[in-house]
């Protein structure tokens, strides 16, 4: 699979294990519905930039029996300003902007690199563990099955490389 992937190990990280998939590709995005383990449903994207849209006007939308969680991009007429993404919650009956206070964004790979280095000269644990990238990758393989089979495909944890 090729193209962004950070939504889908965001989908884990944020709301845990994935059960099955169901995806379509185009060249100009690719378009996932997920069931949880946990029961929840959701749907993200994975887009490329586009000149006459957005790249990723909502990249992921969860819904579960508690509520909704939502994000959006807003158009930025400048490809260097402030990144246009916004994240909702909205639980009974009232949508709430998520708000971080703290990012990151700029100097995650310094972040990771750093982390990397720790964990090999200092024992340091890993940011994200080993585990974590193998199930996101059995996560990425479904998905890529899915779109090209047209089919649903469940995610198959081996939970071991090699």
């Amino acid at each position: 699979m090729t193209g962004a992937t950070h939504v889908f190990d965001l989908m884990r990280y944020l709301f845990g294990e994935v059960k099955d998939v169901f995806s379509f590709h185009e060249r100009y995005g690719t378009f996932v519905l997920m069931r949880f383990q946990s029961g929840a449903l959701g749907k993200a994207t994975a887009a490329v930039a586009s000149n006459q849209g957005l790249a990723t006007p909502h990249a992921l939308c969860i819904q579960g029996t508690l509520g909704s969680i939502f994000t959006q991009n807003t158009y930025k007429t400048d490809a260097w300003s402030v990144s246009g993404y916004h994240g909702y919650i909205v639980t009974e009956g009232h949508q709430e902007l998520i708000f971080v206070s703290e990012r990151d964004t700029g100097h995650g790979d310094a972040t990771r690199t750093r982390n990397f280095l720790s964990a090999i000269l200092e024992g340091k644990p890993l940011i994200a563990p080993l585990e974590d990238a193998i199930r996101t990758s059995e996560l990425l393989h479904a998905i890529w099955d899915s779109h090209n089979l047209e089919i649903r495909v469940p995610v198959h944890q081996s939970g071991k490389t090699g």
